[in-house]
């Protein structure tokens, strides 16, 4: 905020009685002494330094309203005080009037050109000199209050930055806040894999994606065998562990065929889905060897079972193609992709069925196709079983 009293520093050098002045001398600072006078009267606070070092300390540890400077007192070092002083930033705007006692042009081309405000010379009367002054002092106090205006309006605005900076703080927070809660609320507590609410997202997108572009897209449905026999055996919280096993077997065998495209997911229970975009039948086949190789290599022990002593899958297959599917939903891949798993299961279990039921829009030609695949697979996979071809689609 602006100063109520107006400062004022004069570099001068007063009358006194270790000094010796002439005639013209005494006259000058007799005319020094009205102008001080005068600025006192007017309410000033005049403050007197007598050296080079004081008017300098004077002007940089608080900047005064104005700085008077005697030539007489002064002399050259007044014009270096001045241009050192219009260096400092803090001295930029300070109204320096000097006061000489000479009719010289010189001189006060001198006090101008070295960054002076003004230049009074003496004699000169109380009115006068109070005319001058005040305009400079004015002047100072404007622009002092233009600059308490201008930190205090950069003070609100660091202050504003700082409260944006906050609420983008804020913002990025909560942001992050509700991806993570977004993320468990389509992530599986227990097996960290997709849920029911996120496998159901995604195939719904991944259908439409498939049905623009003309791609296949596959499902899985992977289901532990006797699995309420294995709960029963080692209790619950162990078959908690088994689930978190399976659903990383099952997240490695998909990844081992395609790493970007399979997405497995806890559909309930101990019954998983691999959903694989843009793949064939023959490529979800690859998937599912890949993860029942996985379930044989974690060896898990289930004496619950009734067909081998270690863990085992059934698994259901559906490959569709949207694009030929006019009024078929993602829902159909679902239904076909869980009557394949029940032909697993009706097959003894511990094995792999694709699905060759088509809805009837699909083409006779990539029927046939399919279910020809589906026949000499099963021929495989049962002979590796152990166990007789179905001959039901």
């Amino acid at each position: 905020m602006p100063r109520a009293i107006t400062n004022v520093v004069a570099w001068y050098w007063p009358n006194s009685s270790d000094v010796r002045y002439t005639s013209n001398q005494s006259h000058s600072t007799d005319q020094f002494d009205l102008i001080l006078q005068t600025l006192t009267n007017k309410g000033c606070q005049v403050s007197i330094k007598r050296w080079l070092d004081q008017i300098v300390d004077a002007t940089t540890e608080q900047t005064p309203d104005l700085l008077l400077i005697s030539l007489q007192t002064a002399g050259e070092q007044g014009y270096y005080l001045c241009q050192e002083l219009r260096r400092q930033a803090i001295a930029q705007h300070l109204p320096i009037v000097f006061v000489g006692s000479r009719d010289s042009d010189q001189e006060r081309s001198e006090a101008l050109r070295c960054g002076g405000n003004d230049y009074l010379q003496l004699p000169v009367t109380s009115e006068d000199c109070w005319l001058r002054l005040k305009h400079h002092l004015s002047t100072a106090q404007l622009v002092r209050r233009l600059q308490a205006d201008q930190l205090d309006l950069t003070k609100r605005i660091g202050e504003y930055s700082r409260v944006l900076e906050q609420q983008e703080e804020l913002k990025a927070s909560l942001t992050q806040e509700n991806q993570t809660l977004q993320q468990l609320a389509f992530v599986d507590g227990l097996t960290q894999v997709s849920n029911r609410r996120g496998f159901n997202q995604n195939i719904s997108a991944r259908w439409e994606e498939a049905r623009e572009k003309g791609q296949r897209i596959s499902l899985l449905f992977c289901d532990i065998d006797y699995f309420k026999g294995y709960n029963d055996t080692y209790g619950h919280v162990a078959g908690d562990a088994c689930l978190q096993t399976v659903a990383a077997a099952l997240q490695r065998g998909a990844r081992r065929y395609n790493d970007q495209v399979a997405r497995v997911a806890r559909y309930g229970g101990e019954e998983f889905a691999v959903l694989l975009p843009n793949t064939d039948a023959e490529g979800a086949r690859k998937v599912a060897l890949a993860i029942q190789e996985e379930i044989a290599k974690a060896q898990i022990p289930h004496k619950g079972s009734l067909i081998k002593p270690f863990l085992s899958l059934s698994i259901g297959i559906s490959t569709l193609r949207p694009a030929q599917l006019e009024h078929c939903a993602y829902e159909d891949l679902i239904r076909c992709a869980d009557d394949a798993l029940y032909s697993a299961k009706l097959q003894g279990r511990d094995c792999t069925f694709l699905n060759t039921t088509q809805p009837k829009q699909l083409v006779a030609e990539e029927s046939t196709q399919l279910w020809e695949a589906s026949v000499n697979y099963q021929r495989r996979i049962c002979k590796k079983s152990g166990f007789k071809q179905s001959t039901a689609s």
